[in-house]
């Protein structure tokens, strides 16, 4: 039987619970951007990595009006980059994570949500990702959680499913999980490109199924941050917050207009 998707979740994501605990991780990362943005003093430059339905820059709309961002989305699909097309503001781009087309140290911020697992190099692209931040700028990061021993099963059975799908003419509208995090690969990644993770927050702690009626009461959304920020390694996702590498010494600061933007 499909679900009625009656209620907005978080007053944006249609669903049929008012707090989807699926889409929890954009409050988290809307409420860091807010932050940033109170610390410049000005209008942050924020790139999305795999901007796709522009959920983040959404739900950021609705809960800080009197923000203003300076939203950038790339995106590998092009149908993903056309499919809300409907939401002002964001300068949009075709591209490749891995192949960023912007100058180093172009952004205050960057966000990749839910985009690392499908890529082939990951290592490469928050590489990418930390080349075009600005030093000590607000990296943040999420992806699906698999702590061990899923994480080993799963690295060894999705290959067959997603086969197995494919055989049955199953289609899919992105590239297949092909990655599986948990927090110490993912904080390897981060340090391996000079950022620093300030904080993790799980998201997922007790959900689903026939708990699944509980995501419509706010104590409950609470309780699971609160847990997500103490027990992370055991959700269903996390997000980490990091800050770039810091400024050479000696280096020129970088610019804050488009003039940083080159797209070939």
């Amino acid at each position: 039987m499909r679900k009625v998707r009656d209620k907005l979740a978080f007053g944006v994501f249609w669903s049929n619970r008012t707090y989807l605990l699926s889409r929890a991780k954009f409050p988290v990362m809307a409420a860091e951007i807010a932050d940033l943005a109170g610390r410049l003093g000005r209008p942050p430059r924020v790139l999305d990595a795999g901007i796709g339905r522009c959920r983040l820059e959404r739900l950021f709309a609705l809960r800080y009006p009197d923000i203003a961002v300076e939203w950038h989305g790339i995106d590998l699909l092009d149908f993903r980059l056309r499919i809300r097309d409907d939401v002002p503001g964001i300068t949009r781009v075709r591209g490749r994570v891995d192949q960023l087309p912007y100058a180093d140290q172009s952004f205050d911020a960057v966000v990749s949500c839910w985009v690392l697992q499908h890529l082939e190099d990951p290592e490469g692209s928050i590489a990418e990702l930390g080349r075009v931040l600005r030093p000590e700028g607000l990296l943040l990061l999420s992806v699906p959680n698999s702590p061990q021993p899923i994480k080993w099963i799963q690295e060894r059975v999705h290959g067959w499913h997603v086969a197995r799908q494919r055989r049955q003419g199953n289609r899919f509208s992105y590239l297949p999980q092909i990655q599986f995090y948990n927090l110490p690969r993912l904080r390897r990644l981060i340090c391996g490109v000079g950022a620093r993770p300030v904080r993790v927050q799980g998201v997922g702690f007790v959900t689903g199924g026939p708990l699944a009626f509980l995501e419509n009461h706010e104590w409950y959304y609470k309780w699971n941050l609160w847990c997500g920020a103490r027990l992370p390694r055991i959700t269903k996702q996390v997000i980490c917050v990091a800050t770039g590498a810091p400024q050479a010494p000696g280096a020129t600061p970088a610019r804050t207009s488009e003039e940083t933007t080159h797209v070939p």
